[in-house]
């Protein structure tokens, strides 16, 4: 009976194949499915159902029922012994149990019993892992009823309680007799009622769009999946103001949906996926995008306008909206007055917020300088340029410190000048400084010597074989023009 489920009446006709295939067997709550069922002929089968639902629902469409032992009650026989007579459910919906359905399991004794300070335990055969209810102390019962609520990952073509346990205290009848709890063959749940079970929920993933932002839209795509095979998908899209919805159907392991959605520019848009079973298990998965890129808008500021060469300084600013912008890249143009470029990148953090230190030696030149920053924008913002601020950078002061090997030589001795650069402001680079050293004799002119500084604290050595003393008198000094201080 299970493969009537997947039969489709709209695409039949009353053509019979001889001879007619004979069934037996209970009629499976998955026949239910035929919710368009019109005519149905069941005479000279062996079939019967437990349950009230399925044999009114048979009943409507039945044409040749009336003469069939449809519906049947399972009645154990009763061995006379104190003990379990049956183990049922009163609880008879159509179709399957999903996770969160409510079961209410009945055990009846052959006569009345009490359970004092214990409990009884139900075990039921749930697939991979069993589930127990428990049932609490009572007082002079024949029948009594746990609730067997199915859960996540429950599985069972037809639900079975396997054990019943006592857990402390005594259960016994009036005449203190103490019951047996086997369950007797032919008294079990599964014979019972078929109770059709399935808690394992589909699962379902929006695969496109797969950004935050996109620029065009033609196709909603997606997997979905489940156990029973047998599941509808349910699209929903909305603005926040308008909601539309599509169904989805004759699915396999993945979806689409060709949209003739009127999307709107820089709009923001939630796509809702929904995976439903046979059961009535539900899954979603949610997609939120912009259609359409924003406009963003990106700041920058120094923390000081007027500077002395060589003073360290913060450059910062923000881009906005602070969408998707965690570690952008923001590249820091300073143009000076006379046309030199420096560049220099930082990059933005989860809120938009960048900085970028200004150490001594990055700014090389007294003036004007010109700065502004820039980005170049992701999925969801444009790019972007700040609004220039200016940074008037003034001269520093500096100074030369000499030393001699010797305050007189002889003719012929050698001899050396050294020295060090030191600026208004300490910096590490302070390589290739020039500087110019005037020595010159009493009555003569000058000696210019030309050299730079050769490490990167400034310092600068002469040798013997560049100053060429003869009679010198005095030694003076000047920083050279190759950089402005």
């Amino acid at each position: 009976m299970a493969y009537l489920s997947t039969l489709d009446l709209s695409i039949t006709n009353p053509y019979t194949y001889p001879p007619p295939p004979r069934l037996s067997g209970e009629i499976s709550p998955l026949f239910s499915k035929l919710s368009h069922l019109d005519t149905l002929y069941l005479s000279g089968n062996e079939l019967f159902t437990t349950s009230n639902a399925m044999y009114d629902y048979i009943m409507k469409s039945c044409k040749d029922c009336s003469n069939m032992d449809l519906l049947k009650t399972v009645t154990p026989s009763n061995i006379g012994a104190l003990r379990i007579s049956q183990i049922s459910s009163k609880t008879d919906e159509l179709g399957v149990y999903k996770a969160g359905d409510a079961i209410d399991i009945e055990i009846t004794f052959t006569e009345p019993v009490s359970l004092v300070d214990g409990n009884l335990i139900l075990t039921l055969e749930t697939g991979i892992i069993d589930r127990t209810i428990t049932i609490p102390p009572f007082t002079s019962l024949k029948s009594v009823t746990a609730t067997y609520v199915v859960q996540k990952g429950d599985i069972s073509d037809d639900l079975d309680c396997i054990s019943v346990t006592q857990s402390g205290g005594y259960l016994a009848d009036a005449e203190g007799n103490v019951p047996g709890l086997s369950i007797p063959y032919g008294s079990g749940l599964a014979v019972s009622n078929t109770l059709m079970i399935d808690g394992i929920l589909p699962t379902i993933t929006i695969t496109e769009p797969d950004t935050t932002c996109v620029d065009n839209l033609y196709k909603i795509k997606g997997m979905a999946s489940d156990n029973s095979n047998d599941y509808t998908v349910e699209i929903t899209i909305t603005d926040g103001i308008t909601t539309f919805s599509y169904d989805l159907s004759s699915l396999n392991d993945t979806w689409e949906l060709d949209t003739s959605y009127d999307w709107t520019e820089n709009t923001a848009y939630t796509i809702v996926a929904t995976v439903t079973d046979f059961a009535g298990n539900q899954t979603s998965d949610y997609k939120y995008f912009i259609y359409g890129k924003q406009p963003s808008i990106i700041t920058c500021t120094t923390s000081e306008q007027n500077v002395i060469l060589g003073q360290r300084l913060t450059i910062s600013g923000s881009i906005s909206p602070a969408e998707n912008v965690t570690d952008a890249g923001v590249s820091i143009a300073l143009i000076h007055e006379s046309g030199t470029e420096i560049y220099k990148s930082c990059s933005a953090n989860q809120n938009g917020f960048f900085e970028y230190k200004i150490q001594c030696d990055d700014i090389i030149k007294a003036g004007t300088w010109h700065i502004h920053a820039k980005w170049e924008g992701n999925d969801c913002l444009n790019m972007n340029q700040s609004e220039p601020t200016s940074l008037v950078v003034n001269k520093a002061t500096s100074q030369i410190v000499l030393d001699t090997t010797s305050q007189a030589i002889k003719l012929d001795t050698e001899a050396a000048i050294s020295g060090i650069f030191v600026p208004q402001f300490s910096c590490n680079n302070l390589k290739n400084i020039p500087v110019t050293l005037s020595i010159s004799k009493e009555d003569d002119t000058p000696k210019i010597i030309n050299i730079k500084t050769s490490d990167d604290s400034g310092h600068f050595v002469i040798t013997n074989s560049n100053l060429e003393f003869q009679g010198l008198d005095k030694i003076g000094k000047m920083v050279g023009s190759g950089i402005v201080y």
